[in-house]
């Protein structure tokens, strides 16, 4: 009895879980479209008005690209089972048409009208689905435009001219009035309280000070010595170690420098100003050692490892104009964090910065000038008389060398004339897009020292096929961020990203990113491990045979053919 009374009541529950459950599904869509007609009426509104600031335009639109997402999928439901359906109906042919036309069958006429009743029910959900999608796109689009627009106006938007006279007696005064304010700004707590707390975390301010004084002063010191050590042992592989200790000279100093100032917030003795300079103080040092790193890549003192081959003065030259844009950059930015803190007037911001962006603009000119001048080994070496096509790098560097010179020019008169925001949006765009490809060129050369090693070609592989094809894929990778840069948003790289994930279609078939990547991996894969048995084969295995060098160069040469094809397919 105890056991059937069990069952009864198990029964009971799902069959109470189920109907629930049921009816749940059942409201879901219901609550789901009641929740966009809601968000839809409001966005249409705020469009329509375009009174709302960007924040608000922002966190509508984040919504209205959840729905639109939900209504894509919901798109695509029961895809397959709308397809074998219509492939059904249209299995059954045509029906009769016409007054002399013999009538159907009247299993075939019921099982036409069954599954067309299956194919509607099937319908009505995709198509109210396709509806909203179209809607809450079209909303997506128009929030895009208002705040491109605003964008657009507020870089042609004019500002005090820094040259006015007028502007430079009260810049001075709130300069000095906010840096004035740096050093008498101090926490509500009482100096009782601030030694008690100092004494508490002396320990640890002590020991992170000194610590970080030593990573940041002695850093790139140790860091040459691993290099200089390597060199000595003849490591194999010196470029890649070469690459990996380099990359120390960065992160050792800027660990010290995030060591000081963790140190200085836990004295306890810093004000609100200083505590939010410090905070910056980890992202500044990683711009400046950043910078300084790619500088020291691109224009090395080495000639085997200089990016660019350029002459040893105008290498040293560049390095200098780059570091001197760097520390004129973290200065600005620095002055301009502490003035803002009074609210400054637009004149007072022009004055105070516009003696950096003629700093910056005057080094990138002359960085301009240098690459200007660069030359192709090639083109150096080969006869006046014989007319040679310069190489894709040396026009590509000529160019930004011009486009630098431009820019330099340019954007202290756009600033001089008023337009401050626009003169800010060419220079330091320019100069940071001239650091991330420096920083894609030491990346490929990396690559190619890798490979090089894997395939026992040493230096030789720098102008294999595979590091070019790395190279090409590394500048993909970085169009994302010049694009930032240069002031799209990231709403903009989603939509567009999501655009290009739809694919191609051509014919029945549609490409999508996805089957390009995997060919991308596979194929690489395959190219990479061929490689490799091709360079154990040449240096480990052929040379104990009996095999004459032309037949070792033949079956190489067919191992190759036949990887390669593999792979491909």
């Amino acid at each position: 009895m105890t056991l059937t009374m069990r069952a009864l009541f198990t029964g009971l529950c799902l069959g109470l879980w189920l109907a629930v459950g049921a009816v749940f599904a059942q409201d879901e869509p219901s609550q789901n479209i009641n929740r966009w007609e809601n968000v839809a009426t409001s966005a249409e509104t705020v469009v329509d008005e375009k009174t709302a600031s960007d924040t608000v335009l922002e966190t509508l639109r984040a919504r209205i690209v959840g729905f639109r997402a939900e209504f894509d999928t919901a798109r695509q439901n029961n895809s397959e089972r709308i397809a074998t359906l219509r492939s059904q109906i249209a299995a059954l042919g045509a029906p009769p048409e016409g007054e002399n036309a013999e009538p159907e069958a009247p299993e075939l006429a019921q099982t036409r009208a069954d599954l067309n009743q299956q194919l509607n029910a099937l319908l009505v959900p995709v198509q109210i689905a396709e509806r909203e999608y179209l809607r809450a796109d079209g909303l997506v689009r128009q929030i895009d435009q208002i705040v491109r627009t605003r964008q657009t106006e507020k870089l042609l938007t004019t500002t005090p001219s820094p040259l006015n006279p007028q502007h430079w007696a009260p810049a001075l005064k709130d300069l000095e009035a906010a840096f004035g304010a740096m050093w008498i700004d101090r926490s509500e707590v009482s100096n009782a309280q601030k030694f008690t707390a100092l004494r508490e975390n002396l320990p640890l301010v002590f020991f992170s000070s000194l610590l970080g004084l030593l990573l940041l002063f002695r850093g790139r010191r140790w860091a040459v010595m691993m290099v200089t050590g390597l060199r000595n042992h003849q490591a194999r592989g010196l470029g890649i170690w070469r690459f990996v200790v380099s990359l120390l000279r960065i992160f050792l100093p800027l660990a010290g420098l995030f060591l000081l100032a963790t140190a200085a917030r836990q004295t306890g003795f810093l004000g609100v100003r200083g505590t939010e300079i410090t905070r910056l103080l980890p992202v500044l040092g990683l711009v400046i050692f950043g910078f300084r790193w790619v500088s020291e890549r691109v224009f090395s003192r080495d000639d085997e490892e200089a990016l660019l081959l350029l002459d040893q003065e105008q290498r040293r030259r560049a390095r200098f104009y780059v570091n001197g844009i760097t520390i004129v950059m973290i200065v600005q930015i620095l002055t301009l964090k502490v003035v803002e803190f009074d609210l400054p007037t637009a004149a007072t911001t022009a004055v105070v910065a516009f003696p950096f962006a003629l700093l910056i603009s005057f080094a990138l000119f002359r960085v301009g000038q240098i690459l200007r001048s660069y030359q192709d080994p090639e083109e150096e070496t080969s006869e006046p008389e014989t007319v040679q096509r310069s190489s894709t790098l040396a026009r590509m560097v000529r160019s930004l060398g011009l486009g630098a010179m431009a820019i330099g020019i340019l954007a202290p008169l756009l600033f001089a004339f008023g337009y401050e925001d626009l003169s800010d949006a060419i220079l330091r765009p320019y100069v940071t897009t001239l650091v991330v490809l420096g920083l894609v060129m030491a990346l490929q050369r990396f690559a190619a020292d890798v490979y090089g090693a894997i395939t026992g070609q040493g230096v030789a592989a720098r102008e294999a096929l595979m590091p070019v094809f790395f190279g090409l894929i590394l500048l993909i990778l970085a169009m994302p961020v010049l694009a930032l840069l240069w002031g799209a948003r990231l709403t903009d790289l989603s939509e567009l990203w999501a655009t290009f994930a739809s694919g191609v279609a051509i014919g029945d078939t549609r490409i999508s990113p996805s089957n390009l990547l995997t060919f991308a991996i596979i194929f690489s894969v395959g190219y990479l491990l061929t490689r490799l048995l091709q360079g154990t084969l040449r240096s480990n295995v052929l040379p104990k045979t009996q095999i004459d060098i032309g037949g070792q160069n033949a079956l190489l040469s067919g191992l190759g053919y036949v990887g390669i094809f593999l792979a491909a397919l």
